[in-house]
């Protein structure tokens, strides 16, 4: 036998040596033997956290002439307790003389504190004769791993180390704490400080490869090169429990797609059951490598929606993988191929996967120039169908007789949108109307009407059919020209339909005519009748030439008579300083509206102030995002206002944060009991002051627009 362990003095020496790459003592050295041009010398071999070391030991003490990660291990041989053959990265120690047993134990040990999720085919191999002399090993402790990520930070220290990396303390932390307090397993690249580098962004991913905690994978508005995208696609033929994939609007080209969809197909334990890469220049050759992994993936949710570039062949061709995959047909429920074209190609084989698509429940064909004829007579037999969209699919009566067949069979349809279809008048009526609010399966119905140019005709459709109307509970009709004429028609109707709690009319207001006074006048009875359960009212304005200006100051001075508006959307009606005053009078006695979008209004500092005033009486508005376009505009015409509209805003914000903590309160906290917010984040302090005093006020309206972390929107506040 050689030299054995090593002694005190020898030890620290290789401590000493190793200490500056591994930031920490060795966990075990021994002596060994090995033949050197037919001469046998002593060599070291060392174990590290990470990492394997061979030295040698002469006069000057001792000198790494390799060091490996351990994650490079490919094998290791022994036939006794005495000699060992160790393979890892591009090289080979053959050993005599050794302490083989505890060295391969110590080695086994710290591989096991990286590796412990490997799977047995994809570790190093381990032919040590007898069996008996293998000693058992203990990974990390299953609670423990539960406890940090499953044992991300461990991983990721390590990768960052294979690729000599500097570890992030800002990773390890939230993976430590952050993410497994709050039950996050969703890796979401915008979870992490920002910039990430290039070299973080590959540690990170590589740590997934492996990783049984995390069941999503998210990057989106997130640009990536080719080398990040194949970073993903390497982890991703690695990991198995990664159910849910999202790389939406990445900037990755066709090739990066096709690349990704080759790696998903050779893992054998592939987990994903939902992907999204939507708006992307997937293009056909990404779609066309993404049909062959859904054609042996039992997919939950599928969303391709605006893969720039893409003609009907690739579709049609992922369409047709989907229509032979039988069991993805009781497994789908999510299908968005909205912004493609799918034609005539793609309709009749979509059609053929819809008319075996059992547990489908939300449909996207917006904008894809599909045969709705066909794709509508497949769905005839569709029970569990909940939302469908075929906005910007020109109909015609063709359609409108298919449509009307499938509404009046439909039993778990809530939501239908047929938003800039250019659908007639006598269509919309007689095949959409008709057909929802006479099947009684079709319950708290959601239509959505935009963009149809209906005219003063269509209101009066409506208005016929308002008494009716006792299932539709979400009615979107926004630029629909119904102009004065049309508007005091549909208001007039809709004041005794006790069904419809949201109510979209913005964006038709563009020709102001003699019966201007009179639609206001039908809008402010509509307001404050009282025989109507109208919650949420948009009436907004997205151009000048929609503004109702002036003219919409009777409207605001009429929601003190109204008990029922929680929402009210009012943005782009450069109604000025005036729409300010009033909405601080209306609030002050106003006890339902807890959600206001008012922006782009052209209010300036008296507005605001009187605003200000009217929300120190009121603690009903909840919600409420800072008109950030009309202060831009304030400071850009007067720089030397900033200070005191920053004080404006950051009371702004203190009053509707105070307003938010009282409803919580009387709620019992956030697991009250009261009604529905109609907006989840009034229920985590939207409005704090914070916002506003973290950042000072600037002159530019650029530096000022970054006070506001994301503008809001009305679609943020839908049930």
């Amino acid at each position: 036998m050689g030299k054995g362990l090593l002694s005190d003095e020898e030890k620290t020496a290789v401590d000493n040596v190793i200490k500056p790459r591994e930031k920490r003592e060795v966990t075990f050295a021994c002596w060994g033997q090995t033949t050197v041009k037919k001469k046998k010398v002593e060599r070291i071999v060392a174990v590290g956290k990470w990492r394997l070391y061979y030295l040698s030991f002469g006069k000057k003490g001792p000198k790494i002439l390799n060091d490996n990660h351990l994650m490079e291990l490919k094998s290791i041989k022994s036939s006794d307790n005495s000699t060992i053959s160790i393979e890892i990265g591009t090289i080979s120690i053959d050993l005599e003389s050794v302490e083989s047993i505890k060295l391969i134990t110590a080695i086994r040990h710290s591989y096991e504190q990286i590796a412990f999720s490997i799977p047995t085919e994809d570790r190093f191999k381990l032919d040590v004769t007898p069996e008996s002399l293998s000693q058992t090993i203990t990974p990390p402790a299953a609670d423990s791993l539960s406890k940090s990520s499953g044992g991300f930070s461990l991983v990721y220290q390590s990768t960052c180390n294979l690729l000599n990396v500097p570890a992030r303390e800002d990773v390890c932390w939230d993976m430590d704490h952050l993410l497994p307090s709050n039950r996050v397993t969703e890796f979401n690249m915008k979870e992490f400080e920002q910039p990430v580098t290039p070299g973080d962004f590959k540690a990170l991913i590589e740590s997934l490869s492996y990783n049984n905690y995390f069941t999503g994978f998210v990057v989106r508005d997130y640009k990536l090169d080719k080398a990040a995208i194949k970073v993903i696609a390497d982890m991703l033929s690695k990991n198995s429990k990664i159910q849910e994939l999202v790389l939406s609007n990445i900037d990755a080209d066709a090739s990066g797609f096709d690349t990704l969809a080759l790696f998903i197909s050779t893992n054998k334990n592939c987990a994903l059951t939902s992907i999204d890469w939507s708006n992307n220049s997937v293009q056909d050759k990404g779609l066309i490598a993404l049909a062959k992994v859904v054609g042996s993936l039992k997919l939950v949710s599928l969303n391709i929606a605006n893969t720039d570039g893409t003609s009907k062949k690739g579709l049609a061709t992922l369409v047709g993988s989907m229509a032979k995959n039988t069991g993805l047909g009781d497994s789908l429920k999510n299908l968005n191929l909205s912004n493609n074209r799918l034609e005539e190609a793609g309709s009749v084989p979509l059609a053929q996967f819809l008319s075996t698509a059992k547990s489908l429940v939300h449909l996207n064909l917006a904008n894809t120039a599909a045969n709705l004829e066909v794709i509508l007579e497949a769905l005839s037999n569709q029970s569990e169908l909940q939302s469908l969209n075929l906005s910007g699919n020109k109909f015609n009566p063709k359609i409108g007789a298919v449509l009307k067949k499938y509404l009046s069979g439909a039993k778990n349809l809530r939501e239908l949108t047929i938003s800039n279809t250019m659908v007639d008048v006598q269509t919309l009526k007689n095949s959409i109307f008709k057909e929802v609010s006479g099947n009684q399966n079709l319950k708290d119905f959601k239509l959505d009407i935009s963009g149809n140019k209906l005219s003063v005709l269509g209101a009066n459709m409506i208005a016929g059919v308002a008494e009716s109307l006792s299932n539709i509970k979400t009615l979107l009709a926004a630029d629909n020209d119904f102009g004065d004429e049309g508007l005091i028609i549909l208001c007039d109707a809709l004041q005794n339909n006790t069904c419809i709690t949201e109510l979209n009319i913005s964006d038709n207001f563009r020709t102001k005519t003699k019966q201007r006074s009179e639609m206001i006048d039908s809008l402010c009875q509509l307001l404050s009748c009282g025989t109507n359960k109208i919650e949420k009212l948009d009436i907004a304005a997205s151009s000048a030439d929609q503004a109702l200006k002036y003219d919409l100051i009777p409207v605001l001075y009429t929601l003190p008579n109204n008990g029922s508006i929680r929402m009210l959307n009012i943005m782009g009606h450069c109604v000025g300083d005036r729409g300010g005053i009033a909405l601080g009078k209306s609030i002050q006695t106003n006890q339902s509206l807890e959600v206001l979008y008012w922006d782009n209004n052209w209010t300036r500092i008296v507005g605001l102030q009187a605003f200000k005033l009217g929300l120190e009486r009121n603690t009903q508005l909840t919600v409420m995002p800072l008109p950030i376009l009309d202060v831009a505009e304030i400071l850009k015409a007067n720089n030397q206002h900033a200070e005191l509209v920053r004080q404006i805003l950051l009371s702004i914000e203190k009053l509707l944060f105070r307003n938010q903590t009282l409803k919580r309160r009387a709620e019992g906290g956030s697991g009250g009991s009261g009604r529905k917010s109609l907006d989840s984040s009034s229920s985590t302090g939207h409005g704090h002051n914070n916002s506003v005093e973290e950042a000072p006020i600037r002159g530019d309206a650029e530096s000022f627009l970054k006070v506001e972390r994301r503008p809001m929107s009305p679609a943020d506040h839908a049930n």
